[in-house]
């Protein structure tokens, strides 16, 4: 009877013990997935953030690069105006010497 009893004891622990690993087992699963979690949120909140930066980047090239044109135009048509004029005036300039020599 004895013996009858800590063989029910030793079975009864055994239980305890395989119960408690099984517990471990499941909660360790579960703060894995819950790490992954996080891990997977904060990558994405990374992502998000590194495409807003570049979008940031681009609009601010595409803005200098407008600004650029717009100031590289206004030059050209300038020296437009300029060679015109110098034009103008070299050719009056002519005029005048060939009716000088008339």
């Amino acid at each position: 009877m004895k013996n009858l009893s800590i063989l029910q004891k030793v079975l009864a622990t055994e239980n305890e013990v395989r119960n408690s690993i099984e517990s471990a087992r499941v909660e360790s699963q579960a703060k894995i997935k819950e790490n992954n979690k996080r891990a997977n949120d904060e990558a994405n909140r990374i992502l998000s953030d590194a495409r807003k930066e570049e979008e940031r980047i681009i609009s601010e090239a595409l803005k200098n690069a407008n600004t650029m044109n717009e100031n590289t135009k206004k030059e050209l048509e300038q020296l437009r105006l300029n060679f015109k004029k110098e034009n103008k005036n070299k050719i009056k300039e002519g005029f005048e010497f060939v009716l000088e020599r008339i």
